[in-house]
């Protein structure tokens, strides 16, 4: 599993916004925002996800709207609860979205967050439905459809990595190159994408 580590090496040091320093990461999701000042849902699991902690307990009580939210709520609850999933791909389908890049940035959310709730619990989110999502996304789905945020970028890469994939590896490195193309790093947001992804990785390659 060195390989594993080494990347998430790699994506912490880019995360580090290309040592210009950490992004800042505030505690409380209500106060967090990226370098615009925007906030979004999702914010909250996935700064949780970070800080090792529970988002608001008023947030763990309601049923997210997206399927994407759901998955990151449980991937933060203390006990996942199970989620009834397609069994095939995608997990989201196009129709509910008004743009293919608001369809492919959830889809891939969605799929990171379905990589924390395999590592949990890998009975109720067994691995090869994981494996079932990356697969279908790189035959299907376009990187640069994605509003270059890095959703899942640890997953396509653990996929190379264990399963000897070069799409998943090419798939990755787009991910990678995408969220950087406007600011030459990446900006907050997905530095903290890239930030939950390193320690997945760190993780899946513990002994």
């Amino acid at each position: 599993m060195h390989a594993h580590r080494a990347w998430a090496e790699r994506l912490s040091a880019l995360a580090t916004a290309g040592g210009a320093g950490e992004p800042p990461i505030n505690r409380d999701p209500a106060l967090s925002g990226d370098e615009n000042g925007n906030r979004l849902p999702i914010d909250a699991y996935l700064l949780a996800r970070i800080h090792g902690d529970r988002p608001p307990d008023d947030r763990l009580d309601q049923t997210p709207r997206t399927l994407a939210l759901r998955i990151w709520q449980q991937a933060c609850a203390s006990s996942p609860a199970p989620i009834t999933l397609s069994a095939s791909p995608p997990l989201v389908t196009s129709g509910d979205f008004g743009s293919i890049e608001t369809w492919t940035e959830s889809l891939l959310c969605a799929t990171h967050g379905l990589g924390w709730l395999s590592l949990r619990d890998s009975v109720a989110y067994p691995r090869p439905r994981v494996d079932r999502e990356l697969d279908w996304l790189i035959e299907h789905v376009e990187p640069d459809n994605a509003t270059r945020h890095p959703w899942a970028v640890h997953l396509f890469l653990d996929a190379a990595l264990s399963r000897n994939c070069a799409e998943a590896m090419l798939y990755a490195q787009d991910l990678l190159h995408a969220c950087q193309i406007d600011r030459r790093r990446p900006p907050w947001r997905s530095a903290w994408i890239l930030r939950d992804s390193a320690a997945w990785l760190s993780r899946h390659g513990e002994p």
